[in-house]
């Protein structure tokens, strides 16, 4: 399924405190945003505006360095790949401390 994200969160991700500002960088950047049928809250695909927000990026580190990547800067983006999926992964592991939570974990895992 496509994974789609919110306006109001990509205000978040956008550090901006109005949502005319997200929308003016999905006009901007050609994000197309969609809203479902009946329903006011505005969408867009993530895979399209993180394309189109890392490309911002990507264009500007280009810019700078000519277009070749300094070694250190190149280790230093992959050192901040792999720390957040490290971190995502342990962030996913819950494990139970007291007597309740353990009861509590099995109840739901018993269902």
């Amino acid at each position: 399924m496509i994974e789609r994200i919110y306006i109001t969160q990509l205000r978040k991700m956008l550090n901006c405190k109005d949502v005319r500002t997200v929308t003016k960088f999905c006009d901007k950047n050609e994000v197309g945003i969609l809203s479902d049928n009946g329903s006011n809250k505005k969408y867009v695909i993530y895979a399209e505006f993180e394309a189109k927000y890392l490309s911002a990026i990507f264009k500007y580190i280009q810019r700078k360095y000519h277009r070749e990547l300094p070694e250190s800067l190149n280790e230093q983006m992959k050192f901040f790949a792999e720390y957040t999926k490290v971190k995502e992964e342990k962030t996913n592991k819950y494990v139970p401390k007291s007597r309740h939570e353990l009861q509590f974990l099995a109840s739901l895992q018993s269902v």
